[in-house]
């Protein structure tokens, strides 16, 4: 009977590293060579991850987030990405986003209003359940605002 690491929290990179390095997978090991193509390195969470997440994992990373083929520039998916992560409170993904935005061209005016943009939205999100506010409603006065604007700005819905 094989004895299992103990998990203790502060070694589980490590542990689930170790154990899925185990796994001999020439599609894993195909991947792990692609990312470290792509990126230089290879980051340790992917690593750790399982064979049967990583192949679809990296996949959608590198063929939609890291991809200038997609109907959003590189530079707009990393700004979404970080006023996700402001928003959800995530350390890891602010700090990978906002680099990952940086590298991609954006300025930090850019990166201050994606941030400002996630706290308005989450702000409003806040009043608008907390007042019970009635989806219908706001609905029927967007599209009223909707008709203002285009008549203001001399456009029309297509």
């Amino acid at each position: 009977m094989q004895k299992q690491t103990e998990l203790q929290g502060d070694n589980t990179p490590q542990v689930l590293q170790t154990v899925v390095a185990q796994v001999s997978d020439g599609e894993r090991k195909g991947v792990l060579q692609d990312i470290e193509k792509t990126l230089g390195v290879v980051p340790a969470f992917f690593k750790m991850m399982p064979p049967t997440h990583l192949v679809h994992e990296w996949k959608i990373m590198k063929d939609f987030q890291l991809s200038d083929q997609t109907a959003l520039t590189p530079k707009v998916k990393e700004l979404i990405g970080l006023a996700t992560a402001s928003a959800i409170h995530c350390p890891y993904c602010t700090y990978f986003h906002t680099v990952a935005a940086a590298m991609n061209g954006a300025t930090p005016e850019e990166l201050n209003e994606a941030v400002l943009m996630a706290k308005a939205t989450v702000g409003w999100s806040s009043y608008m359940h907390g007042t019970r506010y009635d989806p219908d409603q706001l609905k029927q006065e967007l599209a009223t605002v909707r008709e203002h604007m285009e008549k203001q700005q001399g456009t029309k819905r297509v």
